[in-house]
């Protein structure tokens, strides 16, 4: 019964080490229209999450939940499905540990949707850009959530996330998109 214990515990604890390091790889298209926003983001931190709205739309999880947005342990994230339409970047949040949670939420540091809108086009991939956060992010109950400052970063380009992200795509209608727009970027 021990023994039976200690294996399911184990092979629990891998299972869930292995799901928390690399996201799973973006979903096929579902819709030809469908768009995809990709980019980068650096911190001291690893980032979990980057938050990402419709402009106009209200979110009430679990009911109405907004994009789905997948971010890799370098940084770039991806976010694909899009209907065609305009999205902002509303924050990012990172994670210590199975509990600790830190929000770089945007409109602490006075920067409005209308800042960051994203227009996405019909069957277009949009880059965001790159960012770093710098700041207090160590997880101090004690610093305030303004207390970071968030920049555009030139590292890394658009060319250098597409590449990484057209690997993660293998056999996936993004790779031929991806494709066509490192032609593009190329002339």
């Amino acid at each position: 019964m021990r023994k039976t214990l200690a294996h399911l515990l184990l092979a629990g604890s891998l299972l869930l080490s292995g799901c928390a390091q690399v996201p799973a790889p973006p979903l096929d298209i579902k819709d030809p229209a469908n768009g995809m926003i990709f980019g980068s983001i650096r911190a001291d931190v690893m980032i979990t999450k980057v938050v990402l709205h419709e402009y106009g739309k209200f979110y009430l999880p679990p009911f109405v939940v907004p994009p789905k947005v997948q971010v890799y342990p370098n940084g770039d994230f991806v976010a694909v499905n899009l209907k065609p339409g305009k999205y902002y970047l509303a924050g990012f949040t990172a994670r210590k540990g199975l509990s600790e949670f830190h929000n770089f939420r945007l409109s602490a540091k006075n920067i409005s949707p209308y800042m960051t809108v994203i227009t996405v086009k019909p069957g277009a991939l949009q880059y965001v850009g790159s960012f770093r956060i710098a700041g207090k992010l160590q997880f101090d109950k004690n610093a305030k959530a303004h207390e970071f400052y968030i920049t555009h970063t030139y590292y890394p380009g658009e060319r250098e996330i597409l590449r990484r992200i057209y690997d993660l795509t293998d056999g996936t209608g993004w790779q031929d998109r991806i494709n066509q727009r490192l032609k593009y970027l190329s002339m």
